[in-house]
């Protein structure tokens, strides 16, 4: 009988010694994605804390804003895909404009040029005006630019 017992404790120790085995090795994989993924976001908050834009009216055509962009900070702005357009006429719902590349259309943006464009060819560097374009189906009261990590700037057209 003693027999039964003692290799019913050993079974018992191994399954403990099992389930904290397991226990640990997930806890330090949490860990360690709970760690790259802080550092991941204080990356990203350097990088919005180096990021300053100013907004200035260029010219309005009928329907169609030209607006310049200056990169005041020390961050180049380089995911135009994921910048964002907003202007209202100030009485119903702001409009949101995404960039294309191709046709101007309504509710989509458009990079005229970026001067001067000689550091990174096609990114907004820092001390460079980008000119873009916006068309709307109506005259807008005001404009507003958000850059790809949230920083943005308005302007009264």
């Amino acid at each position: 009988m003693a027999v039964g017992e003692l290799i019913g404790a050993v079974v018992g120790v191994m399954l403990l010694v099992y389930v904290a085995y397991v226990l640990v090795g997930s806890v330090i994989m949490t860990a360690e994605t709970v760690t790259s993924a802080q550092g991941d976001m204080g990356q990203l908050q350097e990088a919005r804390m180096r990021t300053m834009i100013n907004l200035s009216i260029d010219q309005v055509v009928d329907n169609t804003v030209y607006l310049n962009v200056t990169n005041t900070g020390g961050e180049p702005i380089s995911d135009f895909t994921h910048m964002d357009v907003i202007t209202s006429d100030g009485v119903g719902e702001p409009l949101y404009h995404h960039f294309t590349t191709g046709a101007l259309s309504s509710q989509t943006w458009q990079n005229i040029q970026i001067v001067p464009d000689y550091v990174h060819p096609g990114q907004l560097d820092p001390g460079e005006v980008l000119t873009l374009s916006v068309t709307d189906t109506y005259r807008p009261v005001w404009a507003q630019v958000i850059t790809p990590n949230g920083v943005y700037s308005t302007v009264l057209v």
